[in-house]
Order: C-alpha cells, then sequence, then structure tokens
C-alpha cells in the first residue's frame, strides 16, 4: 500500500503508525478466522500465536492488499518432510475440533486469508500435489505445486506482484534463505515478507549454512522480528549488527521484512 513506510530507517516510525491505526483491527478478529479454518497460527495452544504478528502488520492494510501468496500449503502426507500430522493430531488432543468433525485439512491458512483480505488474490505454493489439490476446494483460492528452492519451477507460473509474501514451507533455515532469495523479486515496493519459525538459535550457533546474499538482503531490508508469545510482543533486530543471527535467539519467530520502494 502506498500510505506505508518505505525504507529500513523507517520501521519504527512503521510501528508509531501502526499504533494510531488500531482502531482498525483487532488480534480477536483474525484469531476467530484462524480457529474456524483451523490454521496453526492462532494462540490456541498448542498454536504458534503468530495471530499477534499477522494482525498488528496486516490489519490496518486489509483492503489495500491485492495479492498474497503463501508457501507451504500444509500437507498431512507423512512422506512430506515438512507435514502438519503433528497439528492433526494436537487439535484433537486439545479438544480444538469435535469428535465428529475432521481435524486439520490442508489450505488452513489460505481460506484464512480469503476471509481477512477482502480485495485480495490468494496464491498457495506446496510441493505435495495432495496438499494443492485440497487447496484448490476452496472458492477464491489459487494453488500451484512448485519448489520455491528451485527458482526455474516459480517461472513457468506467471506469478502476480505480490502485496504480502508468507514462507510457511520448508522451516531449514537454508530452505528459507533460498525461498526468501526466490520469491524477493516479486514482492512489491512497500510490500511484506514473513518468514515464519525462524530458529535463530540454531543459525547463531552455527547449525545452519548462512547464504550472504540472503543475510545481505536481510540488513539491508531491516528484518524486524515480531516474538511469538501470547502477548504480541514485538522488537526490533538489529540488522546493522555482523552476526545478524545473534540478535534473537528464541526458537519461533516470525521475521517480517519490508521491502525498500527503491
Amino acid at each position: 500500500p502506498r500510505s506505508r513506510c518505505a525504507t529500513s530507517s523507517d520501521m519504527f516510525a512503521t510501528l508509531v503508525l501502526l499504533a494510531a491505526r488500531a482502531a482498525e483491527w483487532t488480534v480477536e478478529e483474525l484469531e476467530q478466522i484462524f480457529q474456524e479454518e483451523g490454521t496453526d497460527k492462532q494462540a490456541r495452544d498448542p498454536g504458534h500465536a503468530y495471530v499477534h504478528a499477522y494482525a498488528m502488520m496486516l490489519g490496518p492494510w486489509r483492503s489495500e492488499v491485492r495479492n498474497i501468496l503463501e508457501v507451504g500449503i500444509g500437507s498431512v502426507d507423512r512422506a512430506s518432510e515438512a507435514n502438519m500430522r503433528f497439528w492433526w493430531f494436537a487439535m484433537r488432543n486439545y479438544h480444538h475440533v469435535k469428535p465428529e468433525e475432521k481435524s486439520y485439512q490442508p489450505g488452513a491458512s489460505l481460506r484464512s486469508w480469503r476471509r481477512y483480505f477482502p480485495n485480495a488474490r490468494v496464491i498457495g505454493l506446496d510441493i505435495d500435489p495432495k496438499a494443492v489439490a485440497r487447496a484448490k476446494v476452496t472458492k477464491g483460492v489459487e494453488a500451484f505445486v512448485a519448489n520455491t528452492s528451485a527458482p526455474e519451477s516459480l517461472e513457468r507460473l506467471q506469478l502476480p506482484q505480490m502485496d504480502v509474501i508468507v514462507d510457511d514451507g520448508d522451516h531449514r533455515w537454508h530452505a528459507q534463505q533460498e525461498t526468501l532469495l526466490a520469491l524477493w523479486p516479486l514482492l512489491k515496493p512497500r510490500g511484506y515478507y514473513f518468514m515464519e519459525d525462524a530458529n535463530w538459535t540454531a543459525i547463531s550457533h552455527g547449525d545452519a549454512p548462512t547464504s550472504p546474499a540472503a543475510r545481505q538482503l536481510l540488513k539491508n531490508a531491516g528484518a524486524f522480528v515480531i516474538h511469538s508469545d501470547a502477548f504480541g510482543r514485538a522488537g526490533l533486530a538489529d540488522a546493522k549488527k555482523r552476526d545478524f543471527a545473534a540478535a534473537h535467539a528464541e526458537a519461533a519467530n516470525i521475521v517480517c521484512l519490508m521491502k525498500p520502494s527503491r
């Protein structure tokens, strides 16, 4: 959206603006959608409570978002390394579904975005064809088989420029970096890029290789780390530090990047 702050130096100003527009969004509204659709972004245990980050950062721009892309539709296939079978069982164990109801179904986040953004085109990518087929059942949701670690698989899709990109796919750091580099050109200036489940502890201890190109991009964009606690706390990572990864060592955060306007 045109009214957003455009550069990494404006991140604090963005927080002030978000606070000023607080009356335009509520965590409760998005939380209800997340719960009804069954995504693990919800705040109920054992969800990640990412609803706080998304409500705060995207709530004020709901009507302005035209295109949103999410990587990782949520496969329940045992053969898929990054699958949602844990969440499928967790929803039942925590009584988030009635006995006669189905538990988690792929595409929960895409269905949520379809409801939350009234004017947006909602697109999902996944390597599991079965998850893609399940997501396509929802009217207003598009889904494609693609591997974001292999940029050539994206070229044939001819995707539009995005206002919002969410990486909820393979949560290994090397894959998150590859996805960031592959999808960053698709993000509009002043658009938001979210990276879920960023394990800074593993990164800062050298347990995952770091791409120099990805590290530089994170620094240039002024990456913003949002804590996934029940209070929706937010804090700025010091993107100018030499060891950016050591700035936040929590094991499950959302990293938010705003693409500069130039």
